[in-house]
């Protein structure tokens, strides 16, 4: 879970890296071909989003509250 902004920072860096690992993976292996790595790529570049959500959601409502 993303507590503050550097671990924000962070997991939208990890994200980069896994998106990029992504799109190589795909240029590289057609359909079909190494269809686990990719799964498993994709289940940590939708983690990463979740937690990015939670943490934006937070601050959000964070900032919205009157002080």
């Amino acid at each position: 879970m993303i507590t503050n902004a550097a671990e924000y920072e962070k997991a939208h860096s990890d994200l980069r890296i896994l998106e990029q690992r992504i799109a190589d993976l795909e240029r590289d292996h057609p359909v079909g071909e190494k269809g686990f790595t990719k799964a498993g790529v994709r289940k940590m570049i939708a983690k990463i989003n979740e937690e990015l959500a939670v943490f934006e959601s937070r601050e959000e409502a964070r900032l919205a509250t009157p002080r």
